[in-house]
């Protein structure tokens, strides 16, 4: 638990330092993509690995993994099934789009 923990404080100390250096123009507005994509699509996928590459994988991991996705699924189609019940019994009407 300690290096999730870890892990989302040093994310959140490197936005906040991405923030400041928008806010004080010491980046351009461009370079604020590349920086995304740097940290979304690189950074994060090797951080990820390199963690479970850490790992001691044992029967207790995989069950819990295994587990996580489970209720992960069950509560996302519960959500789902909750979302349109409660919109067929109030009578909401078919999305709109509000812009045009």
């Amino acid at each position: 638990m300690n290096t999730i923990i870890d892990q989302i404080l040093i994310l959140g100390i490197l936005a906040g330092i991405g923030a400041l250096t928008f806010r004080f123009k010491i980046l351009e507005e461009g370079a604020k993509g590349v920086i995304e994509k740097l940290v979304f699509y690189v950074s994060l996928p090797l951080l990820i690995v390199t963690k479970l590459s850490m790992l001691e994988f044992t029967a207790e991991i995989f069950r819990n993994a295994g587990l996580v996705v489970v209720i992960t699924y069950v509560i996302m189609f519960s959500q789902l099934a909750l979302g349109k019940l409660s919109a067929k019994n109030i009578s909401l009407k078919k999305a709109t789009n509000c812009y045009s």
